[in-house]
């Protein structure tokens, strides 16, 4: 990393993905199905479309199959009435869609044609990011081992004063900073992470001060700090608490659980991980503590230390797929040391899984466990508000949303 070789500001420009266009739906080879289990909504004018179709057998399906959504959102007009397998009713047999294949792409809903990219507006320019809850889009994302590599810190110490988050000109800042440091392996991946928490804790405090104009002080002095290795003493100062991740983990896996009903590869993930620890109803973290550290060490590290791409990856590819740390958040203002939490616990949750599934596998571990994993994972967690934010819950409930709390949880045990 290295805040050398700035260029003017009118050259800062966001990094954008770009392996969107190489995405090609597998069909009815994909290993899992974006028909299934979800709420599946459809804009306005297609919802007119299929009511108003000249063909009786769209109509007709339409007219069983959709139901109209109350609020004025034209993205979210109506939504698509899943059948009691939890299929949508287009779904046909031959694992297509019957309105693609019997009617052509251009009949399809807005979010059916676009999944499973994510579309965003930066700076007057669409973006699109392959989202990892689809198979073929994860294998994309996670085994290229030149996934965004940058090579520096373009325009860290150059932001304008009185700079306006999140503007354009910051978000680039901090979208180059966020991929620089993630993929410095000078720091364990963990303490990455830490260090952007750190940054985005002291970014909101800058915003709720209205001291936006000292925000390039702070990105430079991060950088500084991060390449002159100052903050080593203080990485290095963080307890061990394995006990305490492996608390929560057992906590959130209820809920995992619970939203793994419908999703057979997810379950199959955590009964892996389970096994991988030794878990069953009458254990308590105290008792498997040992189980999971042993896992970790013995065939997780090795596995992730000629791996690590796969990890960084799907870090680097979260970051652009929500606009991290300015995550847009209708019911809540936004946040980035929320989100910077929130980013943290998620990881810390696919390494425990991880590990617990490299305990059970041990050396038949492979990149497509982990896969399979992430993009389980990422179907139920990624997609719902609702478990993000019993997560949050779950963290000041413990005690654990300061900066102490998410180091404890992000600590690797080895």
């Amino acid at each position: 990393m290295s805040a050398s070789g700035t260029t003017s500001n009118s050259s800062l420009t966001p990094l954008r993905p770009q392996n969107a266009e190489r995405f090609r739906c597998t069909g009815p080879d994909c290993e899992d199905t974006c028909c299934k289990s979800w709420n599946i909504f459809i804009d306005r004018d297609t919802y007119k479309k299929y009511r108003n179709a000249s063909e009786n057998p769209l109509r007709v399906l339409a007219g069983a199959g959709l139901k109209r959504v109350s609020g004025a959102d034209p993205l979210r007009y109506a939504s698509i009435k899943l059948n009691q397998e939890g299929f949508c009713p287009f779904f046909s047999p031959d694992r297509l869609c019957s309105i693609q294949k019997d009617y052509g792409e251009a009949w399809l809903s807005k979010t059916c044609a676009q999944y499973p990219r994510s579309r965003s507006i930066v700076g007057g320019v669409q973006e699109e990011t392959l989202l990892l809850s689809c198979p073929e889009a994860a294998r994309l994302v996670l085994l290229d081992p030149e996934f965004f590599a940058v090579s520096s810190a373009q325009g860290l110490t150059e932001l304008p004063p009185g700079i306006a988050p999140p503007s354009l000109v910051l978000l680039a800042a901090m979208r180059n900073f966020s991929i620089l440091l993630i993929r410095d392996r000078r720091y364990a991946l963990w303490e990455r992470l830490f260090l952007l928490s750190l940054l985005c804790k002291r970014l909101e405090a800058l915003i709720v001060q209205k001291a936006a104009e000292r925000i390039p002080q702070l990105l430079a002095e991060t950088v500084q700090a991060v390449e002159g290795g100052s903050l080593q003493a203080v990485l290095q100062a963080v307890p061990l608490r394995t006990e305490i991740q492996v608390k929560v983990m057992l906590v959130l896996l209820d809920s995992l659980q619970a939203r793994s009903r419908h999703n057979k590869r997810l379950a199959e993930c955590v009964q892996d991980f389970a096994a991988g620890i030794g878990y069953g109803q009458s254990k308590m973290a105290s008792d498997l503590t040992e189980n999971y550290t042993q896992a970790f060490r013995q065939w997780y590290a090795p596995w992730v230390a000629s791996h690590e791409h796969v990890l960084e990856n799907y870090l680097i590819n979260y970051v652009f797929a929500h606009l991290f740390p300015f995550v847009p958040r209708s019911e809540e203002r936004m946040s980035p040391w929320r989100e910077a939490r929130l980013f943290c616990l998620q990881f810390g949750l696919v390494r425990g899984l991880l590990a617990g599934m490299a305990g059970h596998y041990c050396m038949e571990f492979s990149v497509e466990c982990a896969l399979k994993l992430i993009q389980s994972f990422s179907r139920e967690v990624e997609h719902s508000a609702s478990f993000l934010r019993r997560v949050d819950d779950l963290l000041i409930h413990y005690g654990l949303d300061g900066s102490d709390g998410v180091a404890a949880l992000l600590r690797d045990p080895a």
